[in-house]
Formats: structure tokens, C-alpha cells, sequence
């Protein structure tokens, strides 16, 4: 890539990033409200996004790394409070800052855990039985279980029943909420104790974008099992583009540096 300057090919990406970020209010899904998180994964609906992708990026460059890489003085990442990443022009404040209310989570919850206060987060877990669940991890355990079996039936609307199942998506779900505040201090993330205590059944796998997918251990994505997977403009690799592979650093290396073309 050139060093002093963006190619047309990143410009044009660079273009239907920060107009789709402008433009979030106008674009979102119907089943968001105007609080909602600006999500990374939401980037992958958007036609002008993914086309200008799959026209620059090697099969070897994931879209977030181009981002960091070459225009991250202009759009960053955060992570909430379950590890979904968030995408925002940089120093912007998220959308439920700035004119929505964001949905409530349960009475009492904690920014990560429960109503319980923070605790050293060892002497919490050391405290907890060694040979079993205690009854309100029994029932967390549960609540999560149920959710993944129904996910089929308890997916949002606008999801098909190939969409994979993303652990933010166990945050809209009232059994969990309630059973992960009952049992979690706010020093305790969900994804912790999913990994501490049942990850031998539930495990988390990121994909080619960086969301966070949770399934029961050993099964198939919801796309490998029965539905189509919702496709990606033609041609497209999975991380990059139609591009053939390369040399990741000898790639970005031929970029420019400093300036738009």
C-alpha cells in the first residue's frame, strides 16, 4: 500500500465507514432503538461497507485490523460490558449518551455482574464450592442452557435461523438477566463465570469480524446445521475480499501513509 496517502480503494472504504456511523440513526435495524450500541458486527449489513471491502482487502486482512492500522486516528473500538465491540468515530460519545435512553437491564443490576457490591474477584470464586454448582449458579446455568436450546424459537424477529448466536444476544434475555444478578457481584463479568465454572458445556468463539458467538461446547453454528447463512456481497472472502491471500506486513507496507488520494 502507498505510504503517504490512502489508495481510491481505501477511500472509498474509509467514505462508507464514517457515512454509515453518521448515518446510524437512519440505518440501524428496525428492532434497535436510537440508544442502541453501535456494534461492529452491525457494520457487515451494510451493502456499501461490504462491498468496498471485499474490492480492497486480501482474504488475510480482517477489516477491523485495516481499521486500526490505517485510519484509526478516525474510528475506534470499545468493548462493553459483555465483550461486544463497539465501533464509534473516535472521541464520540455512544448513542444512549447522547439522546436515547438505553435499555434497562434488571433492577439493581451492576455495570458487569449483579446488585451484589464488588468483591476481590479470587477470594469470590475460591469461595464458591469445588465439587458442584451452588443453587443460584445452578440456576444461571440453566437459564443459559434453555437459551441456546430455544435459540430457534427465542431469536430476535429479524434474525434467520442461521444467524449465529452472539453472547450479547443472552443480554436481551429476562431468565439470564435475572439469574446473573442474583448470583454475580459487579466485579464478576457473565463471561468469566461462564468460563470458570461451566465452560467444560458452553464456550465462546470469536468470527471473521470480532463478535463474540457462544455455543454449547462441540456443537455447530446455527449456519452449519439447518438455514443459509446470510450471504456477503459476491466474491467475498471470509475476512477480506475476493483478493488472494498475501503477505499481511508486505500488504500494508504498500500502503500510503499520510494522505487521502
Amino acid at each position: 500500500l502507498p505510504t503517504d496517502q490512502l489508495s481510491s480503494e481505501e477511500t472509498a472504504l474509509r467514505q462508507a465507514l464514517l457515512d454509515w456511523l453518521r448515518d446510524w440513526p437512519r440505518k440501524r435495524p428496525g428492532n434497535k432503538p436510537l440508544s442502541a450500541p453501535i456494534l461492529f458486527q452491525d457494520a457487515g449489513q451494510d451493502n456499501e461497507i461490504q462491498a468496498t471491502r471485499v474490492a480492497l482487502l486480501p482474504s488475510s486482512v480482517s477489516l477491523r485490523e485495516w481499521i486500526d492500522r490505517r485510519i484509526g486516528g478516525e474510528i475506534e473500538f470499545r468493548k462493553d460490558e459483555i465483550g461486544n465491540t463497539e465501533i464509534l468515530l473516535r472521541g464520540s460519545k455512544p448513542p444512549a449518551d447522547i439522546g436515547g435512553k438505553a435499555r434497562p437491564l434488571p433492577k439493581g443490576a451492576g455495570k458487569i455482574g449483579g446488585t451484589k457490591p464488588p468483591v476481590d474477584k479470587e477470594e469470590w470464586f475460591a469461595s464458591l464450592p469445588t465439587d458442584q454448582l451452588s443453587s443460584e449458579e445452578t440456576a444461571l446455568r440453566q437459564a443459559l442452557l434453555d437459551w441456546l436450546r430455544d435459540w430457534p424459537r427465542k431469536r430476535p424477529g429479524n434474525k434467520p435461523l442461521s444467524a449465529p448466536i452472539l453472547f450479547q444476544d443472552a443480554g436481551q434475555d429476562n431468565e439470564i438477566q435475572a439469574t446473573r444478578v442474583a448470583l454475580l457481584p459487579s466485579s464478576v463479568s457473565l463471561r468469566e463465570w461462564i468460563d470458570r465454572r461451566i465452560g467444560g458445556e458452553i464456550e465462546f468463539r470469536k468470527d471473521e469480524i470480532g463478535n463474540t458467538e457462544i455455543l454449547l461446547r462441540g456443537s455447530k453454528p446455527p449456519a452449519d446445521i439447518g438455514g443459509k447463512a446470510r450471504p456477503l456481497p459476491k466474491g467475498a472472502g471470509k475476512i477480506g475480499g475476493t483478493k488472494p491471500p498475501v503477505d499481511k506486513e508486505e500488504w500494508f507496507a504498500s500502503l500510503p501513509t499520510d494522505q487521502l488520494s
